[in-house]
C-alpha cells in the first residue's frame, strides 16, 4: 500500500501501423520515422498478386527494410483481389490471365492458379507475417464470385491457413 512506483513504457501490445513502399530501404529518414511512430506495417503494393508475381524480390526488399527499421508486426496484403487494374489503369494488381476465358471458364484452372499463388507467397513469408489479408475490397470487387459464387472464399481461407499456418 502507498508504494511509489514509476516506470517507462518502452513497448506496447497494440499494433500501430502504416503502409510502406520502397522508401523503407531507400530513405534513411523514412525508416527512422517509421520506427519512431509505428510497430506494424503492410507492404503497400508489392505483395498484391500481380506485382508480387512480377517482382517477388521487390516485396522481400520492402519487408526486410521494415523489419530492419524495427517493425515488429508485418501484415501480408493481399492474397486475392478480384480487381484487374490499379488506379493508374495500367498496372495489373491481379494477373491479367486471371480474367481470361481460359481461367474464368474452367474452375479447375481457376482454383489451381489461386492455390499456387497462395502457396507461393505464404510459404515465402511463412512465420514472418502477423496477419494476412486473404481477400480485399469484397464489396466493390467481385469478378470471380460473379462466376464461381461466394463459396470461393472458404477455399481461399483454407489455402491461407494451410500455407501460412493456423495461427
Amino acid at each position: 500500500p502507498n508504494a511509489n512506483v514509476t516506470f517507462n513504457m518502452f513497448e506496447h501490445e497494440f499494433q500501430f501501423g502504416t503502409s510502406i513502399n520502397a522508401s523503407v530501404y531507400e530513405n534513411e529518414e523514412y525508416a527512422k520515422k517509421l520506427n519512431e511512430n509505428f510497430n506494424t506495417a503492410v507492404v503497400e503494393h508489392m505483395m498484391k498478386w500481380g506485382p508480387y508475381e512480377r517482382n517477388p524480390e521487390g516485396a522481400m526488399k520492402q519487408f526486410d527494410g521494415a523489419v530492419n527499421a524495427g517493425i515488429k508486426y508485418m501484415r501480408g496484403h493481399s492474397l486475392i483481389w478480384e480487381l484487374a487494374l490499379g488506379s493508374d489503369g495500367k498496372t495489373y494488381l491481379t494477373p491479367e490471365y486471371m480474367f481470361t476465358d481460359e481461367v474464368l471458364k474452367n474452375k479447375e484452372v481457376f482454383d489451381e492458379k489461386c492455390r499456387q499463388h497462395t502457396e507461393s507467397i505464404c510459404t515465402a513469408f511463412k512465420g514472418e507475417m502477423s496477419d494476412w489479408d486473404v481477400v480485399n475490397e469484397i464489396v466493390s470487387d467481385k469478378k470471380f464470385r460473379e462466376v464461381w459464387g461466394n463459396g470461393v472464399f472458404k477455399q481461399w481461407f483454407d489455402w491461407a491457413r494451410e500455407y501460412a499456418g493456423e495461427d
